[in-house]
């Protein structure tokens, strides 16, 4: 039983060293043919959860600033929806985060394919998304809330937009789903909305493609925020 417990508290401080660490995610995923008007996903995660980021296309010699379209702070994380300052040209573009007080000083996402033709079409989910599984575990440096929404599969792939109410108060997050699953909770370390147990509340997605052309809303999904089991 001894060792069993020094082993507990090596494992709970290597996930307190990897929650504490610096992370970068980026959707849709690199090769992906993206319009003129591409919309891309960033996430900073750790300790650059609170950066003002600066981050721009390029191709090449040809550089075009990214405009924030939306920035959301989940749970140790913040999430920035961007888009180019004016329509990319066709070609393979990157999106260059600068971090000029780090080694090295920039971080380079994509590449993506930049087709010619622009997007107008609003997309729409196949079916009307819903609750999925929801769930409370205890991990070394705090619980995970597991709410899933699924059915959120969309006849193009998309973004979905969550604007979720508890309590009269209304927060929006752009998320990206996995399959055809959108999660509200968060892990040990991260993730969209932290919720108190048995907190209730509706949420309403939205789908938003590639280029920025968003389809209609959902009816509100009703959940409740799980919490440990007695």
């Amino acid at each position: 039983m001894r060792w069993l417990g020094v082993v507990m508290v090596l494992l709970s401080v290597e996930a307190a060293a990897k929650c504490s660490n610096e992370w970068y995610g980026v959707a849709p995923e690199p090769g992906v043919e993206l319009p003129p008007s591409a919309h891309v996903l960033v996430t900073l995660g750790g300790k650059h959860q609170d950066l003002t980021p600066k981050l721009e296309f390029v191709a090449g010699p040809q550089k075009i600033a990214a405009t924030v379209v939306h920035t959301f702070d989940g749970m140790s994380q913040r999430l920035v929806l961007v888009k180019p300052a004016s329509p990319l040209p066709p070609g393979t573009w990157e999106l260059l985060l600068a971090l000029p007080k780090e080694s090295p000083p920039s971080r380079r996402f994509g590449p993506w394919k930049v087709k010619k033709e622009a997007d107008s079409t609003p997309p729409s989910f196949v079916s009307a998304p819903s609750l999925g599984g929801t769930d409370w575990q205890e991990f070394g440096c705090g619980p995970g809330s597991t709410i899933d929404v699924k059915g959120v599969t969309a006849n193009e792939p998309v973004f979905v937009e969550a604007a979720l109410t508890v309590e009269g108060k209304t927060t929006t997050a752009v998320l990206n789903p996995a399959g055809d699953v959108v999660g509200l909770g968060h892990g040990m370390c991260s993730g969209a909305f932290q919720l108190n147990p048995g907190a209730k509340g509706t949420v309403v997605l939205t789908a938003l493609d590639y280029a920025g052309n968003r389809g209609a809303a959902s009816a509100p999904i009703t959940f409740t925020a799980p919490g440990p089991t007695k």
